[in-house]
């Protein structure tokens, strides 16, 4: 008798081919496994050899299955859905984290905080494998399979499959240089902001946006930038040194109110509250080494984050186990 043999790149294989037909494409497939289109091609190619039929017609346009490639994808989402589900019910029952744990954050935020934490972490857990890419963009934690993501500003926003978990309070207020408002003067109101220097993050338009609150009332304020940067670092140190006024979060410019090198404008504008989130697929949830960190990296801050400027609700602190 003849027993087959699964090999584990023939597992990739029919993985791969069913994102494929998933994602409707071989390069938005690539993208969403972190691989090239080249490597998804030659993969799906080798599969098709082996089996000795075609599983996709193929076209400059697009691909469609054949009615063998659909019975085979049939087959093959069913077997690599009760793989994940064995998968997870090995997790659950995981208590020390272990492997690669691969996280996204905001190249500021990251290097002061995430960081930090990330060493600590590491140190307590000796089985750990860490991975940190710092990037100031919304990143999916799908893409380039990331265990998670630390998101400034929202959560997972009800995308399907993904799961959040609230890490800090974060508000973005009005700033500037003490010396700056005293030479220029102190605005009273939002129109008078027109006569004023404003410092904002690159837009492909002359004029730049800021979504303000003012006593929970929402407002779109329109500035005409004398300043503009794609990084909020630069902007605060433009700010400092008296450049203009700037719309920048609390975790940025907290300890500079704090030592009086910037003031708050507008005291009673600021922008929406979100806060500070992880974000991670849903099917992540059950993982030690996610649920473990998460816990830790919201466990940081459970004294009050050095930045707060005004009394904010302290976050839960409680690891995730399930849906929020």
């Amino acid at each position: 008798r003849r027993e087959a043999i699964i090999q584990p790149d023939q597992l990739t294989a029919v993985a791969i081919f069913v994102r494929v037909v998933d994602e409707r494409g071989f390069s938005s497939a690539a993208r969403a496994l972190g691989l090239s289109t080249s490597y998804v091609s030659r993969q799906l190619s080798a599969l098709e050899s082996r089996l000795g039929v075609r599983l996709l017609n193929r076209s400059t346009r697009r691909q469609s299955l054949t009615p063998v490639g659909a019975l085979f994808y049939r087959n093959c989402s069913s077997i690599l859905a009760q793989l994940e589900e064995a998968e997870l019910a090995v997790t659950q029952l995981q208590t020390v984290p272990r492997g690669l744990l691969r996280i996204s954050a905001p190249v500021t935020f990251g290097e002061r905080f995430v960081a930090p934490v990330l060493a600590q972490f590491m140190a307590d857990h000796e089985q750990l494998e860490v991975e940190l890419q710092l990037e100031d963009r919304d990143v999916d934690p799908n893409e380039g399979g990331f265990d998670l993501v630390i998101r400034a500003g929202m959560g997972a926003n009800g995308v399907p499959g993904l799961l959040d978990h609230h890490i800090c309070p974060m508000r973005r207020v009005l700033v500037a240089r003490p010396e700056y408002l005293h030479e220029r003067g102190i605005p009273h109101d939002l129109n008078e902001l027109e006569g004023h220097a404003t410092l904002a993050l690159s837009s492909s338009n002359t004029d730049a946006v800021w979504d303000l609150e003012a006593l929970g009332v929402p407002i779109k304020q329109a500035v005409t930038p004398e300043f503009q940067a794609s990084s909020k670092r630069a902007l605060r140190l433009a700010c400092l040194a008296g450049r203009g006024i700037a719309f920048l979060p609390d975790w940025l410019v907290g300890i500079d109110l704090k030592h009086g090198h910037l003031e708050r404008v507008l005291p009673h504008v600021s922008g929406p509250t979100p806060g500070v989130f992880a974000v991670y697929p849903e099917h992540k949830h059950l993982s030690a080494r996610v649920r473990l960190f998460v816990a830790c990296m919201a466990n940081s801050f459970t004294e009050g984050p050095d930045w707060a400027i005004d009394p904010l609700p302290s976050p839960n602190v409680e690891p995730p186990t399930d849906h929020p």
